[in-house]
């Protein structure tokens, strides 16, 4: 944690789907973890859902360059 390889790391997913053709990604992310994914640019949307006891939210980002 802190050390940047978490960006480093969704960076490298985003440009790969994007490369697919991919305008936009969404993943499913721990509560706990949403302040991280709105940093870098996710939105959070709905309810909070529970997933193998843990609270996430759904969150979505629109690519560029797709």
């Amino acid at each position: 944690r802190r050390t940047g390889l978490g960006r480093l790391v969704m960076s490298a997913l985003e440009e790969r789907a994007s490369g697919l053709g991919a305008a936009r990604v969404k993943l499913a992310a721990q509560v706990s973890a949403i302040p991280f994914y709105e940093a870098i640019g996710y939105v959070a949307k709905g309810e909070v859902f529970m997933d193998a006891g843990i609270a996430h939210r759904w969150m979505s980002r629109e690519l560029h360059g797709a």
